[in-house]
C-alpha cells in the first residue's frame, strides 16, 4: 500500500465567533480564497464540522483521528443530529460538492453558505450555534452519492442516482481505504 499524504492547512480567524452572526461574506471569502489557493479548478466534497459536536476533543486531537481514519466518524455509537430522518439509508458523510475557482466557487455560494448555515441552521435544529473549526475536503471520484428522495414523510430510496454535485450525502467507494479519499483539512483556528 502507498503512503498517502494528507496535507493540512492552517487559517487563523480570530475574528470569527458565533457570540453574535458572524460576517458570513468576510469569513467566507477567506476561506474560499485559501479553498481555490490548495485545490484550483478541482471537484470536491467539503465537510465542514465544529469542535463543539465533539465534545472532550481538542482540534489537534480530532485532526489526528481524521488523519489517521480518513473521517471524523470515530465512534460508531454516536449518532448524527438526524439520524432518525435517515435511518433507512448508510451515510459515511455529509458533505458539500464544491468547485473553486478565482472568481467564485461554484456549488451552493461557497463558505459564506457554510458560515450562515452553521450559524442559523444549527441553531433551528439544535438550538445554538456552531463555529466551524475544521474542513474536510475529499475526492468526488471516491465517493458514491446516496441517491435520497426527499418526501415529506422523510427521504425514501431513489431508483435513480442523482449526479454526485447534487447528492450531499455519501458512502466512501472503498471503505477499506477512506484515508485516499481525504485529499486535505483545513484548521480554522480561534
Amino acid at each position: 500500500m502507498t503512503h498517502h499524504t494528507i496535507p493540512v492547512y492552517t487559517i487563523s480567524l480570530p475574528e470569527y465567533t458565533v457570540d453574535k452572526e458572524p460576517d458570513y461574506q468576510a469569513i467566507g471569502s477567506k476561506l474560499d480564497h485559501l479553498l481555490h489557493t490548495h485545490f484550483p479548478n478541482r471537484w470536491l466534497a467539503l465537510r465542514a464540522i465544529g469542535l463543539r459536536d465533539h465534545p472532550g476533543r481538542s482540534l489537534e486531537e480530532l485532526v489526528s483521528i481524521i488523519l489517521t481514519t480518513g473521517t471524523d466518524r470515530y465512534d460508531p455509537n454516536r449518532l448524527g443530529v438526524h439520524a432518525d430522518y435517515y435511518r433507512n439509508f448508510t451515510i459515511d458523510l455529509h458533505a458539500s460538492p464544491c468547485f473553486f475557482t478565482e472568481q467564485a466557487p461554484i456549488g451552493d455560494s461557497g463558505m459564506a453558505d457554510a458560515i450562515s448555515h452553521f450559524y442559523g441552521g444549527t441553531m433551528a435544529d439544535r438550538g445554538y450555534p456552531i463555529r466551524l473549526d475544521l474542513l474536510m475536503l475529499y475526492d468526488l471520484d471516491q465517493l458514491a452519492p446516496v441517491a435520497i428522495k426527499w418526501t415529506p414523510e422523510g427521504p425514501q430510496p431513489s431508483d435513480v442516482p442523482p449526479p454526485p454535485t447534487e447528492s450531499f450525502e455519501f458512502t466512501f467507494r472503498y471503505p477499506d481505504r477512506k484515508q485516499q479519499a481525504l485529499v486535505g483539512i483545513v484548521k480554522i483556528l480561534r
